[in-house]
């Protein structure tokens, strides 16, 4: 990406949703488990939003066997969400023995009721919601692409950055979580969102709908 580029509003809002775990480390004394709570769930919007355009895709193309491709990927992408969950409550969740991952635990965790996490949450939604409403449909990229495409999608990004986020955050809890090292680990989910971002949407841009089987196109 060229950062000297004016950013699209799509980018902003990318960026304006990842300062508020930014003002939770540096204000709220958040430490290596909310952020990376937050990163998880993101996965999750991630992934509505990715059913969102394969839903979108089989009304525009009325390709209805297609369905069973998400609900494939619907089953298959949670089960891969739930395993990093469970990584995730093993490396930095703080757990006692006999602990177990059942829904009174999980909300019982005090992250899940601060105003502050609802924000950070909120924020990152709407990012992805207004990115979806402004390139997938009203730039029409919804034309550009496949079903196929749409249903792997997904696992490169969030493969690629939590394994990078996973190292970091490993990194900053044995450095005993300082600041700084929190403010680096947000900073480069930033960078990587913004590259990601748009190299996505690069592509889809330059990609020749006739070179896709795509009968709407």
């Amino acid at each position: 990406m060229n950062f000297l580029k004016a950013p699209r509003p799509a980018e902003i809002c990318l960026i304006a949703a990842n300062m508020v775990p930014l003002a939770g480390v540096l204000l709220w004394g958040w430490r290596v488990f909310d952020v990376m709570l937050l990163f998880w769930l993101e996965n999750v919007i991630i992934g509505f939003f990715n059913i969102l355009k394969m839903s979108a895709w089989i009304i525009r193309t009325k390709v209805y066997p297609a369905v069973v491709m998400v609900l494939f990927f619907t089953a298959h992408y949670g089960g891969f969400a739930l395993a990093h969950f469970i990584v995730l409550m093993a490396l930095f969740g703080g757990g006692q023995p006999g602990d177990t991952l059942g829904p009174a635990f999980i909300l019982s965790r005090p992250e899940f009721h601060t105003a502050g996490f609802y924000g950070a949450a909120l924020g990152l939604f709407t990012s992805h919601l207004f990115s979806f409403c402004a390139n997938f449909l009203a730039r029409g990229e919804i034309a550009k692409t496949h079903i196929g495409i749409l249903m792997t999608a997904p696992y490169k990004r969030v493969t690629m950055l939590h394994a990078a986020l996973l190292i970091g955050g490993t990194a900053a809890q044995i450095l005993k979580q300082p600041v700084w090292a929190l403010g680096l680990l947000i900073g480069l989910k930033i960078a990587f969102d913004l590259r990601a971002h748009h190299k996505s949407h690069a592509e889809k841009s330059t990609d020749s709908a006739e070179n896709l089987e795509n009968p709407a196109a």
